[in-house]
């Protein structure tokens, strides 16, 4: 089992976002799966998006962290959505 923290930080101010994204938290933790080995940041996103609904992506952005803290950087060649089931996702803040 792997755990990453997301960040999520709006890159508009709050009266711009969409009324739905206003309730978004800022911190998720996600725990993925035993089988995640790889692209750890990729598959992350994938099981936040799966279990997160964002209205406008484009106002936000997300930064996945490692345990260290340390930001995990994503994989250019990774399917995206391809392991939306590998984990889980708790709001922290």
């Amino acid at each position: 089992m792997t755990i990453v923290m997301i960040h999520v930080t709006p890159s508009v101010s709050i009266d711009k976002l969409h009324p739905d994204d206003q309730q978004l938290g800022s911190l998720y933790r996600v725990t993925l799966n035993d089988e995640v080995s790889e692209d750890i940041a990729d598959v992350a996103l994938d099981v936040f998006h799966s279990s997160v609904a964002v209205k406008e992506l484009d106002n936000f952005t997300f930064e996945v962290k490692d345990d260290n803290g340390t930001t995990l950087s994503l994989n250019d060649d990774y399917e995206s959505y391809s392991k939306s089931d590998f984990g889980y996702v708790d709001l922290v803040e």
